[in-house]
């Protein structure tokens, strides 16, 4: 343990900053649990490109959240050296953040689709007392999706997975890394003409990454989501939700700064046939658990005829 009163102090200043960073961080992956699949499509069968097609995938976006956090205060450097008990305060916290994906999926084979995906988040956050503060994160993933089984005697099955291969984190001055994030996905659906059944489970597995000497280590997550979409007709899709994700807890240099949670959260979308070749949908998710917190989702999708 470090003895030295003014480095000691710095390593608390230093230590809030990356906390800050973590409680936006983390929120805001909890808001928007990563998937490798699209939404749920007008044609089902557009979860999976077929073969030898190119399909376009944009998407952005916007949460707004509010919570309570508690942070440690840091002490001067005389009151550092005198044995006192932790001082903390309460301080509420909004959070503003945007994300834009970008994804291009080739099918491969009629069972295999592979793509490339690049995500950018930006994330703002105010507090009483505290400077606000604007980070900014982007990660090229590659991976696929494998169709299992079709939607016949049994329900569908398809697997995903992708890895971050190149990475520059929300935290200062951070370089880029490699792999530092696996996401595995699971998903089975039933058609039961004009509904759609689908359940969906999740694993992310995170990697540490380093601020001002500082080892951040993501706490990994489980989710697990069910949905239901129903067919207006050919052109329009109204979709409701219901997803659940759990976190484990995270640590800055061995030391758990941010417990682990459960959260619950609702959806609701629906989905706008454009052309023969290209959709919208629009979204919201709500929290119902946990931090206060919304957002709003824009996704465009287009199929490329080779």
């Amino acid at each position: 343990m470090n003895s030295n009163p003014i480095i000691g102090c710095r390593y608390r200043r230093a230590a809030n900053r990356c906390r800050w960073v973590l409680f936006t961080t983390l929120l805001y992956s909890a808001a928007h649990s990563a998937t490798s699949f699209a939404q749920a499509p007008l044609n089902i069968d557009a979860l999976m490109a077929a073969r030898s097609e190119l399909t376009l995938q944009v998407g952005y976006s916007f949460l707004t959240a509010n919570d309570d956090v508690l942070v440690p205060l840091s002490l001067t450097p005389q009151e550092s050296a005198v044995r006192q008990p932790p001082v903390q305060a309460i301080l509420e916290q909004d959070i503003e953040s945007g994300q834009w994906v970008s994804a291009l999926r080739y099918g491969a084979s009629n069972d295999l689709e592979l793509r490339s995906t690049i995500r950018q988040r930006e994330s703002r956050t105010r507090s009483p007392y505290q400077p606000s503060s604007t980070r900014r994160s982007t990660a090229l993933a590659l991976g696929g999706s494998w169709q299992v089984s079709r939607d016949q005697q049994t329900p569908a099955l398809l697997l995903a997975l992708d890895v971050d291969i190149a990475a520059r984190s929300p935290l200062q001055d951070s370089e880029i890394g490699y792999g530092k994030a696996v996401r595995f996905n699971a998903l089975s659906y039933r058609s039961l003409d004009p509904v759609v059944l689908s359940a969906q489970v999740g694993i992310e597995y995170f990697s540490s990454w380093r601020c001002d000497k500082i080892e951040f280590q993501p706490g990994n997550s489980a989710s697990a989501k069910t949905q239901v979409s129903f067919a207006v007709n050919p052109e329009v899709t109204l979709i409701g939700g219901l997803g659940v994700q759990r976190s484990e807890p995270s640590e800055i240099s061995g030391n758990e700064v941010y417990e682990s949670a459960t959260r619950i959260s609702l959806t609701m979308a629906a989905g706008v046939a454009l052309s023969r070749r290209s959709s919208l949908f629009l979204g919201t998710d709500v929290a119902a658990s946990g931090p206060s917190a919304a957002s709003i989702n824009l996704e465009w999708l287009y199929q490329f005829e080779l």
